[in-house]
């Protein structure tokens, strides 16, 4: 098989979804009879059994024009699949879809934004679905009922045990990077949705008036200083510190922190809670229903976000005992994920996705699609719509 791959979440810089994408190349070009062809929109990494071709930077404009583009490669290359690592679409070479969450349908996300329209586009020309989370999984099928359950699945994220590992220290201690001289709750990747700023302006205005309690919050890669700070999100007397930092530095901060505070649904959120996991990190965590898959009771579930139930939470974790016994129950649950195998769940979606591809109800979809993708590119708009 023939598998051409759209880069784009390592150009677009979505760290949790590039880490989930790290180790699935790296495992997927190993897979026996399957050819890869990656396409390099920046920052791809180097993978030795996965031939390159450098593409385009992804603009969010003239997405039809883009499709085209994809198309010729894989007509140039004889593809006989195709996967996007961020909702981008070929016109008529079979898909299958990695989806990280429906946050956007849930919450209501301005559907003008072209990546959230590109993102319903890939989602209505897949040929099969794969989820990170069964969550993930019920969410796809509630939003879009026409999808037929058998052709989805979901599999979890497996972390790199090189960088996301459990030391022996209680998680209290200081990692020497962050420059700071407190402890910290860390948040990894910051996403914003319609419920996110009150969960968080919340939660940092009962820890900054905590007594007994001195704690920085530490927001790793998530590139929305500018946009949380004019929405007024981190108005707040806590100490907000943004950083930038590679895996094994990640890794270092989770060992390190008080704990991950995570809102849910998230697209890293089945991601990152299972490195915080892996790294013997405490999570406190605003929606159970979510989470809850992940983690079982190795998190502290905030049902009503009232003061006095965010200050037990600080104390509970706070207490040696009940530190350690949900650091065990995270690295037991942690340890569930070590033999996950995401490249053969992904493989065999490919087969039945290309056998799908070949009835006449699906070649007609692809070529109506075509036609329509072939107008649209004709008068679309080189505006960066937001």
């Amino acid at each position: 098989m023939i598998l051409v791959v759209d880069g784009i979440a390592f150009q677009l810089g979505h760290g949790a979804i590039v880490r989930l994408w790290q180790s699935l190349l790296h495992d997927l070009q190993y897979k026996k009879d399957l050819k890869i062809i990656a396409l390099d929109r920046g920052n791809l990494p180097k993978l030795d059994n996965v031939f390159v071709i450098p593409f385009p930077s992804y603009t969010h404009t003239m997405t039809a024009n883009d499709s085209i583009l994809i198309q010729k490669i894989c007509d140039l290359y004889e593809a006989d699949m195709f996967v996007s690592t961020y909702y981008t679409s070929p016109l008529t070479t079979p898909s299958v879809l990695n989806l990280y969450d429906i946050s956007s349908e849930i919450f209501q996300f301005d559907s003008d934004y072209r990546i959230w329209m590109e993102k319903t586009v890939a989602i209505t020309c897949a040929q099969r679905y794969i989820c990170i989370s069964k969550g993930t999984k019920d969410d796809l099928l509630n939003s879009y009922p026409a999808i037929d359950a058998s052709k989805v699945t979901y599999s979890y994220y497996r972390p790199d045990i090189d960088d996301f590992y459990c030391n022996n220290s209680n998680g209290l201690h200081l990692f020497s990077n962050n420059k700071t001289e407190k402890s910290y709750i860390l948040i990894n990747e910051l996403i914003i949705n319609q419920k996110s700023p009150i969960f968080y302006k919340k939660f940092f205005e009962v820890i900054s008036h905590l007594k007994n309690f001195d704690f920085d919050i530490i927001c790793c890669n998530s590139g929305l200083q500018q946009i949380v700070e004019a929405k007024g999100l981190f108005e707040t007397d806590t100490n907000i510190k943004f950083v930038t930092c590679s895996n094994k530095e990640l890794g270092d901060y989770y060992r390190g922190a008080f704990a991950l505070l995570c809102h849910a649904p998230s697209e890293d959120y089945a991601i990152s809670i299972i490195e915080a996991m892996a790294c013997g990190c405490p999570i406190i965590s605003s929606d159970a229903r979510y989470i809850s898959e992940i983690c079982g009771d190795a998190a502290y579930y905030l049902s009503d976000l009232s003061n006095k139930e965010i200050e037990i939470a600080i104390h509970r974790l706070n207490d040696e005992k009940t530190r350690s016994a949900m650091k065990s129950s995270g690295l037991i649950q942690a340890h569930k994920f070590r033999n996950v195998d995401l490249s053969d769940a992904l493989i065999s979606l490919l087969n039945s996705g290309l056998i799908d591809s070949q009835n006449e109800s699906n070649i007609e979809f692809r070529s109506i699609f075509s036609s329509l993708r072939i107008i649209q590119s004709d008068v679309d708009t080189d505006v960066f719509v937001e």
